[in-house]
């Protein structure tokens, strides 16, 4: 549940990565403005993220968290990749911003890149990036394996069926897994989740917080991607 307080949210996103510290993944996603949702609290978002760098320091997990960020240039909608040893490994900040961000003078971010892990290639959106596929194709181009996108789905009535189907086709397009991480915010969003590998929706969760869970198997993924090239130009 994504809350207009960031220290609740912190609080919610630490339960998570104990959860999924637990149950052994490698990686926890979490959606979009997970930290702080509201402009007004965007400065306090680099004093937030600590806490949440040090906590996968202490369970040894990586995560990806999004939040608006006020810096010297403005305020933008980030995400940030941790690594498990609580290192900041990449911030990306949203190219491609909804109209309702726009209204809040949140700065569009310029430039977006796959990054190398020893979880293999990893590649972030956020939101309504996934709604331009020559955008998503410049991380295909780059051989993505793993792509996340963390969202906060509002005006979503009437849209389900598409929402249900960019995960399956991202991946597919692209040959590349595709994590979907939605806000559950009362009615206000979607709160549909996914992971999917090009073939099929492997994970899913639909209007309720919770955490669900794939093992991605790279091997077969780059196999599927010298067989069918889609990622070449």
């Amino acid at each position: 549940m994504v809350d207009d307080n960031p220290k609740a949210n912190v609080k919610t996103i630490v339960r998570f990565i104990n959860k999924a510290a637990k149950a052994n993944c490698d990686l926890v996603c979490f959606p979009e403005s997970s930290i702080i949702h509201k402009a007004k609290d965007a400065s306090s978002a680099a004093r937030l993220l600590e806490v949440i760098q040090r906590q996968c320091r202490e369970r040894s997990i990586w995560c990806i968290v999004g939040s608006l960020e006020r810096n010297v240039n403005g305020v933008h909608n980030c995400a940030y990749l941790i690594d498990r040893n609580g290192k900041l490994v990449f911030r990306y900040a949203k190219v491609n911003l909804y109209k309702d961000e726009l209204g809040q003078n949140v700065k569009p971010g310029r430039t977006n890149r796959v990054i190398r892990t020893e979880l293999g290639r990893l590649g972030i959106i956020i939101c309504f990036d996934f709604a331009f596929p020559e955008f998503v194709r410049r991380l295909s181009l780059s051989s993505v394996e793993v792509l996340f996108c963390l969202s906060f789905m509002v005006d979503y009535r009437g849209w389900e069926d598409l929402i249900r189907a960019i995960p399956l086709v991202r991946a597919f397009e692209n040959t590349t897994f595709y994590v979907h991480s939605d806000a559950v915010r009362r009615n206000e969003t979607a709160a549909m989740s996914f992971i999917s590998s090009p073939q099929q929706i492997v994970a899913s969760l639909e209007k309720r917080e919770g955490l669900i869970m794939a093992t991605l198997d790279l091997a077969r993924l780059r196999r599927l991607k010298k067989r069918f090239a889609v990622f070449r130009a």
